[in-house]
């Protein structure tokens, strides 16, 4: 079942390339969206799936649901409390808004020295930098350097605005991907980061963003919304190639939100629930894309607008670990502040797991199941809308009453 899920998913990839396609050499002549997908497609062709996994990789138990953190602290720096606390995973990033009450500058800094912070406490932590892809925030000192000419204008020479599009978005600038000299500055900026010896790894923003979806509105004709996405795809891979350059010991990871990049090791699910979703690049199935490739890739599965016991809880939990493999992690949570949810350690979270005795499998009905070695057992129907997790002390996540059978039955 997993294997020909996987195949079958890989061989979507792989017929997006074609002789045709491979001779095109100017994808400004292709539709913004054709563009992307053949720039992704000529980067399968030519390269892995995936990147590789760092040498030096994360810490991963199976002993206990493995976790990971992402939260900002904007009202001042962390305190001694919260660094320890946030030293306990295995990967933290540090959001873009640390520290950002105290001065409205620099937040690169920040990010480093909340890392430094933490990183005392745990030096194998691996310390993960936040940078968006497309937003030009104005709390980053990249935001200073960026010229006009860098960002994205309409046609008619009027910056965009990001507003423009969203409504209830701040007015932020976008980055102009289709210039080389704003690619390296964004470059630049992690490679500063880098430089501090405590950063491990980037987390790149908005990964998933296409021209077509994300700047519909700025109506860029479609030979340069082709440049904008290629610049974007380019942009990532450069990435990747630096961290794993220059991150401490063979540590480099890089995880793009909502998107598989050919040659990148990384990528977060910002909002695992059912279903195909339609910004992500490729547009598939997050439970399917997880089982299919993980362990090939360092997984971070996020429920977003998510509290504990509530339903979308216990159906993502459960569907994590449906899917889970080496090297992925969850996470439920409010928001992306360390008040909303981060700073609490849920019950679950500390509950004996132990190694899968297999991958999933489909019972009557289209049911998942799957059962580890300390004797948790998990079941979810396809719509994800009767999850159980059954701990091996007997504690249940979920409705379990469809799913009753004696321990230690098959």
């Amino acid at each position: 079942g997993l294997k020909a899920q996987g195949l079958a998913q890989g061989s979507v990839r792989l017929l997006l390339f074609s002789p045709t396609m491979a001779a095109i050499n100017d994808l400004a002549s292709l539709p913004a969206a054709a563009a992307l997908v053949v720039a992704v497609a000529l980067a399968v062709a030519v390269s892995p799936c995936h990147g590789a996994l760092p040498k030096n990789l994360p810490a991963f138990s199976w002993d206990t649901l493995p976790v990971f953190m992402h939260a900002e602290n904007a009202s001042g720096p962390l305190n001694d409390t919260a660094a320890k606390f946030m030293s306990t995973f295995p990967l933290v990033t540090i959001e873009k808004s640390q520290d950002v009450k105290s001065s409205p500058c620099c937040n690169e800094d920040k990010i480093v020295a909340a890392a430094r912070q933490i990183k005392q406490h745990n030096p194998n932590v691996r310390m993960i930098f936040y940078l968006n892809s497309i937003i030009n925030f104005p709390e980053y000192n990249l935001s200073h350097q960026v010229l006009d000419r860098e960002l994205l204008h309409y046609a008619n020479g009027t910056l965009f605005h990001l507003n423009d599009c969203l409504h209830h978005a701040p007015p932020f600038t976008i980055f102009d991907h289709r210039l080389e000299s704003t690619r390296s500055k964004w470059l630049a900026t992690v490679s500063r980061a880098l430089d501090s010896g405590v950063i491990n790894g980037l987390f790149a923003d908005r990964g998933r963003a296409t021209a077509e979806v994300d700047l519909a509105c700025a109506k860029l004709p479609a030979a340069e919304a082709a440049a904008w996405d290629k610049g974007h795809v380019s942009l990532i891979a450069q990435a990747m190639k630096l961290v794993a350059a220059k991150a401490p010991n063979g540590t480099g990871i890089v995880i793009p939100n909502g998107a598989d990049f050919p040659t990148v090791n990384g990528r977060m699910f910002e909002n695992f629930k059912p279903g195909v979703d339609p910004k992500a690049v490729p547009p598939v199935d997050d439970l399917a894309e997880l089982m299919a490739f993980g362990g090939q890739r360092i997984y971070e599965v996020h429920s977003d607008f998510c509290s504990h016991a509530s339903a979308q809880f216990n159906s993502t939990l459960a569907a994590y670990l449906v899917g889970a493999q080496p090297y992925s992690y969850y996470a439920c949570t409010q928001g992306w502040s360390l008040q909303t949810g981060w700073d609490q350690w849920l019950p679950e979270y500390g509950r004996a797991l132990g190694r899968p005795l297999s991958n999933a499998t489909r019972l009557p009905g289209g049911v998942w199941h799957r059962q580890f070695a300390s004797g948790t057992r998990v079941w979810l129907d396809k719509d994800w809308a009767a999850p159980c997790v059954k701990w091996s002390d007997g504690a249940e996540t979920g409705n379990c009453s469809p799913y009753s059978v004696p321990r230690g039955s098959l």
